[in-house]
């Protein structure tokens, strides 16, 4: 679901944001660099996309992708808990944020549907095959997406 909307969120974003959403989004990703705190990260992680549903200026879509990272949050907050090390979503961040600043968006849409395909891949090697996962957070059992 993610892969469906958010390329398109940023690509419209790309078409609507302004200097000081882009500045922004630029220190919300500096501060991901520097972060060595997995909650910090998650949390930068979420501003990050957040910003970039602010920045299509559409009410409509910005409460879907809140609604769709309200679902996701609990797996996402786990992961980044027991993977800083190893997924480090703000290398992924810099292409997107790259081509919201030059108001690219064809490359906005191709860098975040780059990011989410990473951000599954990872999910999927690392927490979907019982042999070397944990088990998923409790208010996760049960969810499908």
């Amino acid at each position: 679901m993610r892969d469906l909307i958010e390329p398109e969120a940023a690509a419209l974003a790309a078409q609507r944001i302004d200097d000081d959403l882009i500045l922004r989004i630029e220190a919300i990703v500096d501060e991901m660099k520097l972060s060595q705190d997995p909650a910090a990260a998650f949390h930068l992680n979420a501003q990050f996309h957040a910003t970039i549903a602010e920045a299509t200026q559409n009410e409509a879509l910005r409460h879907i992708l809140q609604v769709v990272a309200d679902m996701l949050s609990p797996l996402q907050r786990h992961m980044y808990e027991r993977s800083h090390e190893n997924y480090r979503a703000d290398q992924e961040h810099l292409p997107i944020l790259q081509a919201l600043k030059v108001r690219d968006a064809n490359k906005a849409r191709k860098a975040m549907h780059d990011h989410i395909g990473i951000f599954s891949r990872f999910v999927a090697s690392n927490y979907a095959r019982p042999s070397n996962c944990e088990p998923a957070p409790p208010d996760l059992v049960g969810r499908t997406s």
